[in-house]
């Protein structure tokens, strides 16, 4: 039985068929009204296939593993073989020592022997041994070769055998690859699904740009390691955004364009970002508003000069072609706690936060007319505080919302049923907030 030292091509097609439906099942489309959409249907296709490279990897792995047990047997009666002829060998190259000895002997006799009949008894009996010695170095030689093919066929066959243990190392990684393949097909056709049902995850987390580059990136990975829909994040300005993605691999990212330079906008005009499966949505349209002018106050007894702003995307999902809008914001810091304000500005501070929220709400409100909004980040308020509040400017607005045990948000229309909410610990003064809605 022979056995190529690679994998057999039908797995390699197989997988080959299965990664191109993944990548196609990754690829934007439109759904199908009153059908399943041709992601969906992509989808299962790509499952489908990944099952059967399962399927045709496990039978190659069994056949290698089969071929290397029958040269294994081979090979063990190939080297009883060897062994038994070295034994025959020596036996036969001591026999013949033994005779050759025999004869030297008989020789010395020879020429001791005094009387005509006892050298003709001692010629007879040396023509006996020097053809026991002929017949015992014919018997070497026979052994000689003997072992010479049995070695050879040894050698043969361990070549034979670690090209068969290749095989099987080779289709084992094929099995695991294909099971790999298969699992990932299974999530992403899950993950269709469950969008297509209309059910939303959004994580939203304020990751302040004093945290090292590293628990930056270990945090956003505790962040999309449930593969939410969306990330909101803010503090962010002094990330790159190719920090950002390299933090969120298969996840597009937006903090509002370029950082703007007028004073109080600085790293405030990109402090705030949106984060999107790119296998799931396409982007509609994005933008930045800022949210307050000139929030002059005070930060640990120094003085601020600070904008505040919101990033949104506008967002198609590739299953069902529903459109959501996020915003990303983070308004001032709580201005009944921090009342306090330098160079006397026409608002108070409670006014100003007041005002910021009402530019949110009409920026949900226009958005709205795509389609569903959601707004989170870093709030700054609590509900108890007054009709100022965010919690209380959105819910006049006609939403709801879900929050952490301190000021972050995100909030969500009414049409939304919350399915679950929790808070994430991660590398900032706040907890993360992860958040599921249904539609």
């Amino acid at each position: 039985m022979s056995l190529a030292s690679s994998p057999p091509r039908r797995v390699l097609a197989t997988l080959a068929v299965a990664a191109l439906l993944a990548t196609l099942m990754g690829q934007p489309g439109g759904a199908v009204a009153g059908g399943t959409s041709p992601e969906v249907e992509a989808a299962r296709a790509a499952v489908a296939a990944a099952k059967a490279a399962v399927q045709d990897a496990l039978v190659a792995k069994q056949s290698a593993e089969a071929h290397r047990d029958d040269v294994l047997a081979k090979l063990d009666v190939r080297t009883a073989a060897r062994d038994k002829w070295d034994r025959r060998l020596s036996d036969a190259a001591s026999a013949l020592r033994h005779a050759r000895k025999q004869v030297t002997r008989t020789r010395v006799r020879l020429r001791a022997a005094h009387t005509p009949a006892e050298r003709k008894a001692i010629r007879a009996k040396l023509r006996g041994l020097r053809a026991e010695a002929r017949d015992r170095k014919a018997t070497v030689l026979a052994a000689r070769t003997r072992v010479k093919e049995t070695h050879a066929g040894v050698d043969r066959l361990t070549g034979v055998l670690a090209t068969a243990e290749s095989n099987v190392a080779a289709t084992r990684a094929a099995v695991k690859a294909a099971r790999a393949q298969l699992a990932a097909a299974n999530q992403h056709l899950a993950d269709l699904l469950a969008e297509a049902s209309g059910e939303v995850m959004t994580a939203v987390a304020n990751i302040p740009n004093r945290i090292g580059a590293a628990k930056f990136k270990s945090s956003v990975g505790s962040l999309v390691a449930s593969r939410p829909d969306f990330l909101v994040l803010n503090e962010i300005s002094g990330r790159s955004v190719a920090a950002i993605k390299a933090a969120a691999p298969g996840y597009g990212v937006y903090r509002g364009g370029a950082k703007l330079t007028e004073p109080g906008a600085g790293g405030q005009s990109i402090n705030n970002a949106v984060l999107w499966r790119t296998d799931s949505y396409q982007v509609v349209a994005q933008g930045r508003i800022q949210v307050v002018n000139d929030d002059r106050g005070y930060h640990n007894k120094k003085k601020f000069l600070w904008d505040r702003y919101a990033t949104w995307v506008t967002l198609r999902n590739v299953v069902d072609g529903q459109v959501t809008s996020v915003i990303s914001t983070h308004m001032p810091t709580n201005p009944a706690k921090f009342p306090r304000q330098w160079g006397n500005p026409p608002l108070t501070r409670v006014q100003m936060y007041a005002q910021g929220m009402d530019r949110l709400v009409a920026l949900a409100r226009d958005l709205a007319r795509k389609g569903r909004v959601l707004l989170g980040g870093d709030m700054n308020s609590h509900p108890n505080q007054g009709a100022w509040t965010a919690a209380k400017k959105m819910a006049a607005a006609g939403y709801g919302f879900t929050k952490d045990t301190g000021v972050m948000y995100l909030f969500h229309s009414l049409a939304a049923t919350v399915q679950s909410s929790r808070q994430l610990k991660i590398s900032s003064d706040h907890p993360a907030l992860v958040t599921t809605v249904q539609y």
